[in-house]
This record gives structure tokens, C-alpha cells and sequence, in this order.
């Protein structure tokens, strides 16, 4: 039996961000707009930490990286959370690139109170789907979360000139 995991302090209510959008959508939902928007690879390539090559190809990396981010999300759902985290984190791994693992696993410990380890995620997913309106809501909270309320309208704003009927991105701007 795993012990619970501490979650920290709530904030005063007037200081907490909205709830972040569900990351519970299945990956192949996103298929559509994956290929309109595609990830930007150089940056990924860029940006990832140095690791030993793998055996897998590619195409296999993101395939057994998706199985992860529909574990975690599972997990998630069942509310184990250290399997969840585990999961978003083994998805990383697997493919560095993943916009859905980054998205996951930020949206997981911002519900944990861990606002660092989120607006790193967040950051990173935003960035590679940048025209992901619902990424750059998550990005928004992340920075809230961290005290950055600039920088967090600025990132709702984005969400809405992206989809301005998004009634999420209209809540956190007060509209």
C-alpha cells in the first residue's frame, strides 16, 4: 500500500488558479490537430536533455509514449497519483516530445501544490504546440500558481485569440 502523497497548502481563494482544463481526452482525439500542428521538433531536439540513443525508432518512441500518457491518465482517474506521475514521467522519457505528457504531468502537480515542477511542464508543453489553446490556459494557471499573474492573463489571452468561444479561457479573464 503506497502512503498518501502530503499536498501543500491550499492558497486563499482569491489567489487560487481555476481548475485546469481535463487532460482526459484520448490521444486520438487529438490526431486531427497533432497533424495540423505539428511538434516542433528542432526545439525538441534542442531542448531535451541529453540521453543515450535508443532503440527505438521514432515512430515507436511517440507510439509507447502515448501508452504511458493513456496509463497515467487512467491512473489519474482511479486517483493513484504516484502512478500516474510515474507514468507522465516514464512517457517523457520514452519520447521527450510529447506535448500530452508535459501537459499530464503539469496539470498533476499543480494539483499537488508543486508550481515549479508545473510551469516547467506547462512551459514545455505550450511550447511545443504552440497554437494548443488549451495548453496555454494550463500555462496560465502554472503561472499564477508561481505568482506570475502578468504573465498568466498574458497566456489566457493567448488561449482566447486561439478559440474565442473557449468558455474557460473567457472565465479566467473575467469576460
Amino acid at each position: 500500500d503506497e502512503p498518501a502523497t502530503p499536498v501543500a497548502a491550499t492558497p486563499p481563494a482569491a489567489e487560487q488558479a481555476p481548475p485546469p482544463p481535463s487532460d482526459d481526452e484520448p490521444l486520438a482525439e487529438e490526431a486531427g490537430a497533432a497533424a495540423a500542428e505539428p511538434v516542433d521538433e528542432q526545439e525538441a531536439a534542442e531542448t531535451a536533455p541529453s540521453a543515450p540513443p535508443e532503440a527505438l525508432s521514432p515512430e515507436e518512441a511517440r507510439a509507447q509514449s502515448d501508452v504511458h500518457v493513456d496509463e497515467a491518465r487512467e491512473h489519474r482517474r482511479n486517483n493513484r497519483l504516484p502512478e500516474a506521475r510515474a507514468a507522465f514521467e516514464s512517457a517523457i522519457e520514452v519520447h521527450e516530445a510529447n506535448p500530452h505528457a508535459h501537459a499530464g504531468l503539469a496539470r498533476l502537480a499543480l494539483d499537488l501544490g508543486e508550481s515549479e515542477l508545473a510551469l516547467e511542464h506547462a512551459e514545455r508543453a505550450a511550447a511545443l504546440r504552440r497554437r494548443r489553446a488549451r495548453y496555454q490556459l494550463l500555462l496560465g494557471d502554472a503561472r499564477l500558481a508561481n505568482g506570475d499573474r502578468g504573465g498568466a492573463r498574458r497566456a489566457w489571452e493567448r488561449a482566447a485569440d486561439m478559440d474565442p468561444d473557449d468558455p474557460e479561457a473567457l472565465q479566467r479573464l473575467g469576460e
